[in-house]
């Protein structure tokens, strides 16, 4: 290819090297100049449950349907992907792509040697992949790998997968069931008719109470943070005046005690002199 300018030979993603294995026996490969008729298996733009999975001569639009394909199918069968090596024309445009599991490969080894809690492996040497090139201005599967060398997840965590994460709809829209839920926090009516208009201001007006029932909120709050501080030093007050009585009391009873003992000294002293002056 004398158009083709390989940067880096094949230029890796950031997730980690690849490494290819060409007389893997499970790898199949299509040639694209010994098969004339490739144009004529068109895949459909979505992947079904129902369908074959990908096959070579396949033929995609672009790289993005490409991936969409692989990823749809990839959710049904419990795996994720990534992009992987590629080829790419001086004009930026990819003409050879690889989309690969995302548990291809292996962790590279931290320069400082092993950590002392190491993270769960997340990359097994799986060999599962879809290859695409360019030809004719669509991209051919030239390249599918489908066993895998790791347990698939099963079809309700399927959508938890990294790659699938990504393509999630999000949950449509519905001002009925915005209403309801109005209805069921204000106390308004369930079955409320409104047409457009009548929704937007219903809405508006909701909006405006919460606002104003925050602001109330944020208010009794203020006073009840201040009325606690108040408290706090009124404690701290009390706290203090009994520590003072207490220290009182206690130099009171050592004043008391030190009497009492200079009393009982003075008495056992008088003792043998009235014994003396009465013989």
């Amino acid at each position: 290819m004398d158009e083709i300018s390989q940067q880096s030979s094949d230029q890796l993603d950031s997730e980690g090297g690849d490494h290819d294995d060409d007389d893997d026996q499970n790898t199949l490969h299509f040639d694209s100049q010994s098969d004339g008729n490739a144009s004529e298996s068109q895949p459909s733009n979505i992947f079904t449950a129902e369908g074959d999975g990908p096959a070579l001569a396949m033929l995609f639009h672009s790289e993005t349907q490409a991936y969409d394909y692989y990823n749809a199918y990839a959710k049904s069968a419990g795996f994720s992907i990534r992009r992987s090596k590629m080829v790419m024309r001086k004009d930026k445009t990819v003409t050879r792509r690889v989309f690969c599991c995302s548990k291809e490969g292996f962790r590279c080894k931290h320069p400082r040697g092993d950590p002392m809690r190491p993270r769960p492996l997340t990359r097994t040497g799986c060999k599962a992949r879809l290859g695409i090139h360019l030809q004719a201005g669509k991209y051919i599967v030239n390249e599918f790998v489908q066993e895998h060398n790791h347990p698939l997840a099963c079809p309700s965590q399927a959508h938890m997968l990294r790659s699938q994460r990504k393509n999630q709809d999000p949950q449509p829209f519905n001002i009925d069931d915005v209403l309801s839920y109005l209805g069921e926090q204000t106390g308004a009516p369930q079955d409320l008719n409104l047409v457009e208009g009548d929704s937007n201001n219903y809405l508006q007006r909701w909006c405006c109470e919460i606002l104003k029932k925050a602001q109330e909120d944020k208010k009794k709050i203020r006073e009840l943070s201040a009325e606690l501080q108040r408290e706090r030093r009124q404690s701290a007050t009390y706290r203090e005046q009994l520590h003072m009585v207490l220290k009182e009391m206690e130099d009171h009873t050592n004043h008391l005690s030190k009497q009492v003992e200079s009393i009982v000294y003075n008495v056992k002293e008088l003792e043998p002199r009235g014994s003396k002056e009465v013989s």
